[in-house]
């Protein structure tokens, strides 16, 4: 027997709706909208990415790895609306990240 699961009304992660992973930035998700409680631009605004490429200067895979389980509780959120493309996730969570590390070559 399999169990069923519940994708709609799924339990949020602990502390979801409020970063507390990031103490030392004030921009804050505020969810479900994902909107920064500074200054009420999408989040990551421009100080959230500022403070995060601070923060996280030293290790981007674990800022990858923070900012995808912040996609994926976004995508959940926007479930059933045009915020929910994944293109449109990648670029607002993700791709900032990413620009201007080297590129890797496959062997």
């Amino acid at each position: 027997m399999t169990e069923e699961v519940d994708l709609v009304h799924r339990p949020r992660l602990a502390g979801a709706g409020k970063d507390t992973m990031n103490p030392a930035t004030e921009h804050l998700p505020s969810r479900p909208l994902w909107l920064c409680e500074a200054d009420g631009t999408d989040w990551p605004c421009a100080d959230a990415r500022r403070s995060l490429l601070d923060e996280y200067r030293d290790d981007r895979t674990a800022l990858g790895v923070y900012l995808a389980g912040h996609l994926y509780e976004a995508a959940w959120d926007f479930h059933g609306t045009p915020a929910a493309d994944p293109e449109t996730l990648f670029a607002r969570f993700l791709a900032w990240s990413l620009l201007g590390l080297p590129k890797v070559s496959a062997s």
